[in-house]
Order: C-alpha cells, then sequence, then structure tokens
C-alpha cells in the first residue's frame, strides 16, 4: 500500500505477467498525475551498499507570476553519513575504484520543466535530458566523500504559462530513507502555501 514492492517483467518475456504487475500498480512505471510532478530519483553507482548512509534533505519553492509563468529552485542536501574506514566493503566500498566511503548517486529530476542550471556546491555539473512520457527526465552524477554533504541546487522554468491552478504531486525517492522535504509555492494569481510532507 505504501508502494515500496515494484516487480517488473518484460513485456517481451511474459506479457501477462506484465500485464498484470502493471495493472496491480507493482510495475513501478512512472505515474503521470494531473498538473505538476517532481521526482528525484537515484541510482547507486558505488557497486556497494553505501546508500544506507545517505539521507537527503529537500528545499522546492515555486514561484508563479501573474501571467503564469513558473519558475522553480530545487536545493537537496545529499548527506552521507558513510565513514572511510570501519565497516565491510560491501557496504562502503566501491565497485569502481572511489575511496571507501564514497557515494557515486546517479540523480534522476523528473519534472514537467525545463532545466535553466543545475549545480553542486556551487559548480556546474554536466546534465543529459531525455523524456519520460510527458515528463522531462534532466540526470546528473556527483560523488559525495565519506561523512559529507553535497548541496543540489537545480533552477527550473516552466515550459508554458499555467491556466488552472498549481498542483503538485510529490513522488517518493525509493531509497531506504524518506526525504525531508518542504515546498513553498508563491502564486501571484492568488494565494501562497507550504507544506511538509511526513
Amino acid at each position: 500500500a505504501a508502494g515500496d514492492l515494484v516487480v517488473a517483467v518484460p513485456e517481451l518475456t511474459n506479457a501477462r505477467a506484465a500485464a498484470l504487475l502493471r495493472d496491480a500498480g507493482l510495475d513501478g512505471a512512472m505515474p503521470d498525475p494531473a498538473g505538476d510532478v517532481l521526482h528525484l530519483g537515484h541510482l547507486n553507482g558505488s557497486g556497494s551498499k553505501i546508500d544506507l548512509h545517505l539521507h537527503r534533505r529537500v528545499d522546492h519553492r515555486v514561484e508563479i507570476d501573474e501571467a503564469g509563468r513558473l519558475e522553480a529552485t530545487l536545493e537537496v542536501a545529499l548527506v552521507n553519513e558513510a565513514p572511510a574506514a570501519g565497516e565491510p566493503r560491501y557496504v562502503i566500498g566501491s565497485a569502481i575504484g572511489l575511496p571507501d566511503g564514497t557515494n557515486r548517486s546517479i540523480l534522476l529530476l523528473h519534472t514537467r520543466h525545463h532545466l535553466r542550471s543545475l549545480t553542486a556546491n556551487g559548480q556546474p555539473l554536466d546534465v543529459v535530458t531525455t523524456a519520460d512520457g510527458s515528463l522531462f527526465v534532466h540526470q546528473a552524477m556527483v560523488d559525495i566523500a565519506p561523512a559529507s554533504t553535497v548541496v543540489l541546487r537545480a533552477e527550473l522554468v516552466g515550459v508554458e504559462p499555467l491556466a488552472g491552478p498549481y498542483e503538485l504531486t510529490l513522488l517518493p525517492n525509493g531509497l531506504l530513507h524518506r526525504d525531508e522535504t518542504t515546498v513553498t509555492v508563491t502564486d501571484a494569481r492568488g494565494g501562497s502555501w507550504e507544506a511538509t510532507p511526513v
């Protein structure tokens, strides 16, 4: 019920099983709700269990002007609490030659908006942008040293002005630890709000 279980079977392998899992909502397909969407997916690039030590704090600020034009700033603190030594290599080691305790994070930002810039601790990151259904997927990679924090900052711009009220769906991160998330919306067309999902 919490969406923590995903089971996928390729359509070509077993079409009936794939359809059953899709109908049951277990196939992990990206949902496409109405309104705005924010999902910061995460892939472990270290080849270990180092994500056991990863925590994320997310601050998403949305501003909408009187014409419905949207600009948003997403700040994500990636907190790597892994030590450089003292735990098994399968937990804090690296299959790609990084120092023990280093977390290589491959980040996938799913959004309806163009990405103006993406930085890590103020330094520009290389970004590859693709699409997943109606969403842009902005992908980047960052290494987080042991017992340290990297702050990502993404500047987003709406593709076209909003015609109706603003709605936002936050999708879970798929990690062991849930994000600490704060969302603030300022809408010049009427109303502002702040939410801190559990």
